[in-house]
């Protein structure tokens, strides 16, 4: 980042490439940062992208970063996987691509700065559930929060790999559920 360019590198962070916007189905107001890791979308609980629709196969499509974009390859769906209007089985996305999935359509994004990932927030909601069985309570995702911060003594970035997750997520997560340095006994949070 060149200095004095004014941009953080929180902001630098979620400018990213590879996004999958919801507009329509159960998906619609969602925003899914697919990245450079082959993702799936499916019902299966497993998939990286999860959709109610029971049009949709367990394992529908996959996402695949390649040179040049992001590929989609349908997975010997029931239904089929749609482009533009077309059914396809294997093609490079483009900017602004519509994909269908049974009533589940998105807008492939190259490049974006949503600031709120779906998947990452299931993910680490997910997680959070998980641990919150395993102790025996019920948990949330607000104190899973305090509690990563707290051991990260403040930095977003140690705290944000501790969880597995990119620093501009997390810093999301923390604004989205309200969480403050008074919360974690701390600094506001260090980048």
């Amino acid at each position: 980042m060149p200095p004095g360019s004014g941009t953080t590198a929180a902001e630098s962070i979620s400018a990213q490439l590879n996004w999958l916007v919801g507009i329509a189905g159960d998906v619609q107001g969602k925003t899914f940062h697919v990245a450079n890791r082959t993702a799936t979308i499916g019902r299966g609980l497993g998939n990286f992208i999860q959709t109610t629709d029971p049009d949709a196969s367990r394992v529908h499509c996959q996402f695949q970063a390649v040179p040049g974009g992001l590929q989609i390859k349908d997975m010997d769906s029931s239904n089929g996987t749609f482009v533009n209007g077309q059914q396809i089985t294997v093609r490079l996305l483009k900017d602004g691509d519509q994909v269908r999935i049974g009533k589940a359509v998105f807008v492939y994004r190259a490049r974006g700065d949503f600031g709120v990932d779906y998947a990452l927030q299931r993910k680490v909601a997910g997680a959070s559930a998980a641990k919150a069985t395993m102790m025996g309570g019920m948990g949330d995702l607000r104190g899973m929060l305090i509690a990563a911060m707290q051991k990260a003594q403040g930095n977003v970035v140690v705290a944000a790999q501790n969880m597995g997750v990119q620093p501009q997520h997390l810093l999301n997560l923390l604004q989205q559920h309200k969480v403050t340095p008074a919360d974690w006994g701390g600094s506001p949070p260090a980048a």
